[in-house]
């Protein structure tokens, strides 16, 4: 793998990707299969990083399949939904991983951002909160979304 990560640190993922994944098959390559959802991630989060997106939702799907546990993979869908304008999709993704993984901020804080995509305004708030006072770099945004929220909940209402 380390040949792998020498290829995406010097800006050529997309060849990274095609040593990883056998286009004709879209399967992994040889020793690729040994840890799949080791592969299946960085072929995600690769995918994400060069913008294709669906294939990052396919990608941490399979790494997700080979793992059930694999937090990141759950986060990194979460994160894929809400690039795709599928909130409610993030916010299932969001909620398994923050079962497994319940001090993650980051996941906590995105939940708050799928929710707030829904129109689910006050549980987006109290997603924020919990952000809010646990976590000093995402305290300002929490803050904000907050803000936000509330304007929003006030402009449904009335």
């Amino acid at each position: 793998m380390s040949a792998i990560y020498d290829l995406a640190r010097s800006g050529r993922m997309a060849e990274a990707l095609e040593e990883i994944v056998d286009p004709a098959t879209g399967r992994l390559k040889g020793v690729f299969r040994k840890n799949g959802n080791h592969s299946w991630y960085v072929v995600g989060d690769y995918s994400w990083k060069l913008g294709l997106i669906e294939n990052a939702l396919r990608a941490f799907r399979r790494s997700l399949r080979a793992w059930e546990a694999d937090t990141q993979a759950m986060w990194a869908l979460g994160n894929c939904y809400s690039e795709v304008k599928k909130p409610r999709f993030a916010e299932r993704y969001f909620r398994r991983a923050l079962k497994l993984d319940k001090s993650n901020l980051s996941i906590r804080f995105n939940l708050g951002n799928s929710l707030f995509d829904q129109g689910k305004f006050e549980a987006a708030i109290n997603e924020y909160k919990h952000v809010k006072m646990n976590s000093k770099d995402l305290s300002k945004i929490a803050q904000t979304n907050i803000c936000l929220a509330k304007c929003r909940t006030r402009e449904t209402q009335g």
